[in-house]
């Protein structure tokens, strides 16, 4: 089996990803259920993808202090984003899209 070339993956997928980003946007809720979610299966190609790519560009000698800057900028973003889209949606003075009520009554 030939590798694929990793511009080609990196072109497809962002494509993907962009195309259930506007799905979301233009479908409503209803579509953004799913294409969201469907988003992240794209993403997940991309991000071991550029790392490879990252890493290879290294000096032969130094491939693990790469993979631990990546790894390190990697995890300080998984903190860091979401308590910062917290932050931004806790300003936030109403949403659009309300859950539903739950049906269990408290008794």
């Amino acid at each position: 089996m030939r590798p694929f070339l990793p511009n080609t993956v990196l072109t497809i997928c962002s494509g993907a990803i962009l195309a259930c980003f506007v799905l979301s946007i233009t479908g409503g809720v209803q579509w953004a259920v799913c294409a969201l979610p469907l988003s992240g299966l794209f993403m997940s190609v991309i991000y071991p993808t550029v790392n490879s790519k990252g890493i290879s560009c290294m000096p032969k000698s130094e491939p693990g202090a790469a993979a631990g800057v990546i790894l390190f900028y990697t995890c300080l973003s998984a903190v860091l984003a979401p308590l910062a889209i917290g932050a931004i949606l806790g300003h936030a003075d109403e949403t659009e899209y309300q859950p539903p009520a739950s049906n269990i009554s408290s008794t």
